[in-house]
């Protein structure tokens, strides 16, 4: 009896948290599903402790007292492991796609993002904005999905938090890339970037990467799990001259403040940040970088939702390369040659 109330108390403990939450039906179907399983194992090892037989009785008091205080300690202590391991069942996030077979997502689609103008950022009026947010609104209104959850995460921390289940779709300008691949799956490419340095006007460096490592000291701005910090890696810049910051804006910071001497970003958020601050662009110069290889940004989905992703894919195939398309990226400092439509051979060569 101790056993089963205690379960009963946390199953409804946990079942009150799911109802809180947007996807309660599905966190609640999980519950039931994962508790059946635990209870059935739990009456199976509960029904064999009953059937134990009695404990032999001794002719030393003290023995006696002791294995009387074992045998009603033990059902407390299988209740307590019992509880926590129940606890332990219900919490664990379910590997069970959340997604229907026709790409139909959950009541409320959860849409992660980063601060890292101009694919994403919040305006002066506080408003989400950028490239991939509004392609993805595109999207949305395409599928006829009307409820979406829009969840601000670091970005070095977006490919954990999707792959972990906590989000459903990442809309972040993040580069599809080999490695990235084999953590989730991407979409449909929604441009084409190349990488670039932002620096002083009054200093002359070459376009590679590795040269620039070579014939200066000069210190470099990356942010923290984006494919420039992958790119100035592959260069063999020393550790002791890169600094890895969360946004463009940190970069910015410090690049202003004569912190490090570059920063390394995609082309379009370069002319974004030039455009924001106009004394940039009297005393600074953006410089391509001819040997990193064009990125391309996508949506990203964990790897068990195909069927949402060919759904996205489906309506990007239709819109991408749009003159309406290309009115909205050219306000975020695209130009035409950043969204011309790359051959599959190129977008996905590894």
């Amino acid at each position: 009896m101790a056993v089963h109330f205690r379960l009963n108390w946390l199953m409804d403990s946990a079942r009150k948290r799911a109802s809180t939450a947007p996807r309660a039906q599905i966190l609640q179907r999980n519950l039931r599903h994962r508790a059946l399983h635990a209870f059935t194992r739990f009456d199976h090892l509960l029904g064999k402790t009953r059937l134990l037989p009695p404990m032999p009785q001794s002719d030393h008091p003290t023995v006696d007292a002791v294995t009387r205080t074992q045998s009603r300690l033990q059902p407390s202590i299988i209740a307590l492991v019992l509880a926590v391991l129940v606890g332990w069942l219900v919490m664990l996030p379910s590997s069970e796609p959340l997604f229907d077979s026709q790409g139909q997502p959950p009541a409320s689609l959860r849409i992660g993002y980063a601060i890292e103008p101009p694919y994403a950022f919040l305006d002066a009026n506080g408003e989400l904005r950028g490239e991939a947010v509004d392609v993805m609104r595109q999207v949305l209104a395409t599928t006829g999905i009307r409820n979406a959850e829009w969840v601000h995460v670091e970005f070095a921390d977006l490919l954990h938090e999707l792959k972990h289940g906590r989000l459903d779709v990442v809309a972040a300008g993040l580069f599809d890339t080999p490695e990235r691949r084999t953590l989730v799956q991407f979409s449909r490419p929604t441009a084409r970037v190349r990488a670039a340095l932002l620096t002083r006007l009054d200093q002359r460096i070459p376009e590679r990467l590795k040269d620039i490592s070579l014939q200066t000291d000069f210190r470099v701005a990356v942010i923290d799990g984006s494919v420039e910090q992958a790119a100035v890696r592959a260069a063999d810049w020393p550790k002791s001259r890169v600094l890895a910051v969360a946004d463009a804006e940190s970069g910015m910071q410090a690049l202003q403040s004569g912190s490090v001497d570059l920063l390394a970003l995609s082309l379009p958020s370069l002319r974004w940040q030039v455009r924001q601050l106009d004394q940039t662009a009297l005393t600074h110069q953006i410089v391509e970088l001819s040997d990193v290889r064009p990125g391309y940004p996508a949506f990203a989905f964990a790897l068990e939702n195909t069927a949402f992703k060919t759904r996205v894919d489906g309506a990007l195939s239709s819109y991408i390369g749009s003159p309406a398309h290309v009115r909205l990226v050219q306000t975020y400092g695209f130009e035409w040659s950043d969204v011309v439509w790359p051959t599959p051979s190129e977008a996905f060569q590894e």
